[in-house]
């Protein structure tokens, strides 16, 4: 019985911090909406888009001139539109 009070109270938390329009379908879509505008990748991204891991692709990315990367101090960001265009190459 605490447990499901537990995280009946995690739900309405996680509801607040996110406010009442994350469950709207008009939330959903500008989520999409931001990923169409999305000028970079994340190595993060990078990394689930290649199916890889975040190390392997942190090092694949800071070594390559493949695409345009750009570093952020110890962060790298990949430019989206280089990225797409080398993924759907031949």
């Amino acid at each position: 019985m605490h447990i499901i009070a537990e995280k009946a109270g995690d739900i309405a938390l996680l509801l607040m911090l996110l406010g009442a329009d994350a469950m709207s379908g008009k939330n959903q879509q500008s989520l999409y909406e931001d990923e169409a505008k999305k000028e970079v990748y994340l190595v993060s991204e990078v990394a689930a888009i290649l199916r890889m891991s975040e190390r392997s692709a942190y090092n694949f990315c800071a070594n390559t001139d493949a695409f345009i990367v750009k570093r952020c101090g110890k962060l790298l960001r990949v430019n989206k539109d280089s990225f797409d265009e080398w993924l759907h190459s031949k």
